[in-house]
């Protein structure tokens, strides 16, 4: 009776001191970002990967399958993933690094910016491929520390670990882990004709202790997208050991996080921030580029080792950690409001927003409406490859507003010499992600498919009078969605009229 007195009081005393809600209620976040990863994973139903770790998070979680990045290039996409805000909205349009230079505003607040105002430490491991390093600030970037350490953050084990020793023993901040190998990307050019995934499997392992995962060649089945002959099933193979890297990594982590008691107190957040770096995926929209991987596992709700068909993309992350922690963001300084020995300046704080909405009630139950919906936005890869495209997917139908659709389409041209691009010998394959090539490059301004009935996207169907009800709707919710979100390229609507005289004048022998 005495220790159930001392305890009531001890109770009491700790909520009139105010404790800490953060300290008190926090969860711990990992968010996982592999590399150009489509659904090559087993719990997506591929037999040929090997991820018992990945697969496992989604026996415990839900798994997404109509999860969508809303850019299909790297840097773009992962702008998006970290403040929830399509990336035309922000002037991260494309890559950051080099020449192209591309880079968020500085009025952003991003997640690891929200997560530290609420008392959370942060720290980032792995692919960065953000600007500017002010808006996208974490605690720590233990790949800054030793880049090498991580060989090219290709060895995921030695990552997890990292995390760990970072991490500790206990802590009484909560944290906010952002875990980025750069598995499964295509290596650097000099390495590709040989050894296009860095697999070097010639020589020892050099990313041990991550063990070497080999696939046989032969046995390799390339999916629909990619040009079934010897060559790709080479550079498949390749692939499927570096998706097997990441899956490592995962293990590890999921392990470290046992082992310290800390499992049951961290939501994860497993995805990719676009398809596969491979022809008719990755650069475009079409759904083997945007359809992504999306696994969470949040202790606390309601559904386990379930799947959903809800509709989703990378614009809902943000919103989804923040309601799962319990964050409310007021206004803040976007970036450090003063200079030294400055007084702050309250009238700088800007509100925060963000585009998406959290996932919350699909992790708790299958929602009757209100999840069938999906915007894309893909602009530039490299400053040099222009093709902005708008995408929306609603229901099972998808809609593509090809922009500047006059322009041959790019794709990711630094891959020429990558074996899937190519057929026998080095003639350029007549086929690209299961179109002719002509169809692929030069594509026509609006583009609308059936996804239940042409899940390939074959079937253009804007001049099949059956769909031009849907095709009027969809392209009438595409400008809406742009202007909502301030969409520069929205001013390219109208004046089809123009656009069919210059049609006719590049048509011209």
């Amino acid at each position: 009776m005495m220790n159930q007195y001392k305890t009531l009081c001890l109770l009491i005393g700790v909520a009139l001191l105010g404790a800490s809600p953060i300290e008190a209620k926090a969860k711990n976040v990992v968010l996982i970002v592999a590399d150009d990863l489509g659904f090559q994973q087993g719990c997506y139903g591929d037999t040929m990967a090997q991820t018992p770790a990945i697969d496992r998070l989604a026996q415990e979680g839900v798994r997404f399958t109509n999860s969508y990045c809303t850019s299909s290039s790297c840097s773009a996409s992962r702008s998006v993933i970290l403040t929830g805000l399509y990336n035309h909205a922000t002037g991260h349009y494309g890559h950051s690094h080099s020449w192209f230079h591309f880079s968020t505003y500085e009025s952003v607040r991003s997640l690891p910016l929200l997560m530290k105002e609420a008392g959370y430490r942060t720290v980032h491991v792995g692919k960065y491929h953000l600007a500017p390093k002010q808006v996208y600030h974490f605690d720590n970037y233990l790949s800054e520390e030793d880049p090498k350490k991580f060989n090219r953050n290709r060895n995921t084990v030695k990552m997890a670990n990292a995390v760990g020793d970072w991490i500790g023993e206990s802590s009484k901040k909560p944290f906010f882990v952002y875990y980025c190998p750069y598995d499964p990307h295509h290596g650097p050019p000099k390495k590709r004709k040989r050894d296009p995934f860095d697999n070097i499997n010639e020589k020892p392992n050099p990313y041990k202790p991550t063990k070497r995962t080999t696939y046989d060649p032969k046995k390799v089945e390339c999916p629909w997208w990619l040009n079934d002959e010897p060559r790709s099933r080479f550079e498949y193979a390749e692939y499927y050991q570096a998706v097997n890297r990441v899956d490592q990594g995962v293990g590890r982590l999921v392990k470290i996080l046992k082992e310290k008691g800390l499992y049951e107190d961290t939501i994860i957040i497993f995805t990719s921030d676009n398809g596969p770096p491979f022809p008719g995926a990755k650069t475009t929209l079409y759904q083997p580029g945007s359809n992504v991987p999306m696994i969470i596992r949040a202790p606390g709700t309601k559904r386990i080792g379930e799947v959903t068909e809800s509709v989703t993309s990378h614009v809902n992350i943000v919103p989804t950690i923040l309601d799962y922690c319990g964050i409310t963001p007021g206004k803040g300084y976007a970036l450090k409001p003063v200079e030294a020995g400055e007084e702050p300046d309250d009238s700088k704080k800007v509100a925060y927003m963000n585009h998406g909405k959290s996932m919350m009630p699909v992790l708790n139950a299958e929602p009757k409406e209100g999840w069938d919906e999906a915007f894309l936005s893909h602009s530039f890869h490299q400053l040099d490859w222009y093709n902005p495209m708008r995408s929306l997917r609603q229901g099972k139908f998808k809609y593509y507003y090809n922009i500047n659709h006059l322009l041959p389409q790019p794709f990711v041209l630094k891959y020429f010499d990558a074996k899937g691009y190519q057929g026998k010998g080095k003639e350029f394959s007549q086929v690209i992600g299961g179109k002719p090539i002509q169809v692929f490059i030069k594509r026509s301004r609006h583009e609308l498919y059936n996804l239940d009935k042409d899940p390939m996207e074959l079937n253009n169907l804007i001049n099949n009078p059956e769909y031009g009800a849907v095709l009027s709707k969809m392209k009438d919710r595409t400008r809406e969605l742009q202007r909502e979100t301030s969409d520069p390229w929205v001013n390219q609507w109208g004046g089809e009229e123009k656009m069919k005289v210059m049609q006719e004048f590049m048509d011209r022998d």
